[in-house]
Order: C-alpha cells, then structure tokens, then sequence
C-alpha cells in the first residue's frame, strides 16, 4: 500500500514541510508506506500529472497552500480522470474551513484533513494499511468507512483534534546527516524570521532557546554593521538628508581643499555637477543650467558633497 503525499511549493530552493511533518510523525514503520513528491508551481501541470500517474500511489493526498491551490484544483480534476479508484485527500490552510464547498466543487475528493494533520494521517494510513493486510483478495480503498477525528468526508466532520504538544513532534528531517540538519534548520529559521519582519508593524523581538542558533549569531554578530549601513541608505534615499557630523578643523581644511575648478561632484539634492569657482570659503558650482553659489563650511558639516 502506497500513500503518496504531494507538496507544490513556491520555488525549487524551498521544501514543503507539512509532507515531511506527517511522514516523520507516522513512524518508522509506516515510512515504507509513505512517499513523498515535490513540485513547484512553474512547472507544467502535464509533467506534475506524468509524474504522479508513473509513481502509481494507491491513496494520494495534497498539501494546499495560497500559492498552489489553483494548481492543486487542476491537477485534482485531471488525477481521478488517470486514476479514478484512487483515494484524494486534502489538507492545508486552503482546505481546512470550507470542507463543505471542496465536496461540492470537487466530487472526485475523498476527504479533507483540518487543522494539525500529523495525528490525523498517522491514524487514517493506520486504517489503510490495516484494510490491506486483512483484505484477502484485492481492496478497494475508496469503499472504506472513515471516522477520524481530524477529517471531514461526504459523511460529514468527525470533530476537532486537541493541539499537539510541540515536544512530542519529531526532527522532520531525520533521515539527514549533521550538516544537512544544521542547514534545513538554519533555512527554516530564515523563513520565519522573514515572515516575522515582514508581519511586524512597530517592533519585532527574537527569542531563541538553550540551543544553538546560527541565524542568531549571525543577526547579534552583523547587528552594528547592519546599523551603520541602513543609516547610510537612508541617508542616500532622502536625498538632502542633513547628516550632521562634529567640526573638525584640519578635516574640514582637507576637505576644502579637494574642492577645486573643474571638479565633478553630487549633490545630495541637485545631483551631478562642476565646480566652476572657488571664492574664500565659498564655491560656485554648476548643475546642468542652474548655477549654485554654497557654502563650503556647511556642505562639509551637512555632508551635502559626494567628492
């Protein structure tokens, strides 16, 4: 008995968590059981449909997410056209709170996983393999009763499941040696480090526990040089940014005395110009037609002069 978990993701560099989550959760003696199969949303429907047809899973189950349900209801129509006795389950964000109208759009759907999926596919593989060893001919999986809390067929819901506890939840890449672990949890810390940058509307505080973490480091370790850089781009994407810095004398004298006929300078405000004249402490520069007569002692307290 095969049970083929699929996950489309975004791009090629990411992988779909939730597959390898419910394949890690199962157990080692469900893992025969289990395959996983990966796409990405730019590729063909023809080649993900080939390529699911030739794998020849006996229960085939979708990982729904915002960047691939439109993809996923396609391949969904085209699937049980291929393979009509095969058992389709969904799970996902997409899925899980409009069971009701998937089954109505979607009669070649079996069921639908709601919530947190690890429980729930543990104990309905449970139910599958469980059908095929006591079945003595062939099986037909779609005949099958279904009650599992957790899921929602055309029979209706079979409840909510109680939260996990995130201890007893296994690494999802076990199977990976040291380095691969260190790099996949290093990857899966950025991804929600980005989703917690791009979500927090006036501050964002990073916690992490006991163990080691490399992102951490790195942001603690690049924490001043980061600082000193954004000051800087800022400073450029304003423009005429007033950048105060302290008076020193003998910095100033060099300064100015960089500043001579025929110099090509920016301007933080008026952009690319020539230096035409240098009057005392004065400076008559040209910015195409318009002609500027500044202060040299104020474009060098104000930073105002990219030389």
């Amino acid at each position: 008995m095969k049970f083929v978990l699929t996950a489309i993701d975004a791009k090629y560099i990411h992988t779909g968590l939730a597959v390898y989550s419910l394949r890690s959760y199962a157990g080692k003696e469900m893992r025969e059981h289990i395959e996983l199969a990966e796409y990405t949303i730019n590729q063909r429907m023809e080649q993900i449909l080939a390529d699911l047809y030739k794998r020849k899973p006996d229960v085939i189950g979708f990982s729904c997410y915002i960047w691939n349900i439109s993809l996923v209801r396609r391949l969904i129509r085209e699937f049980s056209k291929l393979l009509p006795e095969v058992p389709i389950w969904l799970g996902g964000p997409e899925v899980s709170y409009e069971y009701q109208k998937i089954f109505e759009d979607f009669p070649e759907v079996t069921g639908i996983m709601q919530g947190e999926g690890e429980e729930t596919f543990r104990e309905l593989l449970q139910v599958y393999v469980k059908a095929e060893r006591e079945a003595e001919g062939a099986v037909s999986f779609c005949d099958l009763p279904l009650r599992i809390p957790g899921t929602a067929t055309r029979e209706g819901f079979f409840g909510v499941r109680k939260p996990l506890d995130m201890d007893s939840l296994p690494f999802y890449y076990e199977e990976l040696g040291e380095d691969e672990k260190e790099r996949e949890s290093y990857e899966e810390e950025r991804r929600l480090f980005y989703v917690g940058v791009t979500r927090a509307k006036d501050r964002l505080s990073v916690f992490r526990l006991d163990q080691k973490s490399s992102l951490c480091e790195e942001l603690v370790g690049r924490k001043k040089k980061a600082v000193q850089k954004m000051r800087r781009t800022l400073a450029q994407e304003r423009g005429n940014a007033a950048v105060e810095r302290p008076f020193d004398r003998e910095a100033y004298e060099n300064y100015a005395a960089q500043i001579g006929e025929g110099l090509i300078i920016r301007h933080r405000k008026f952009g690319e110009g020539v230096v035409e004249e240098v009057q005392g402490e004065l400076v008559v520069i040209r910015f195409g037609e318009m002609q500027k007569t500044l202060g040299i002692r104020v474009l060098y307290e104000k930073d105002l002069l990219i030389l």
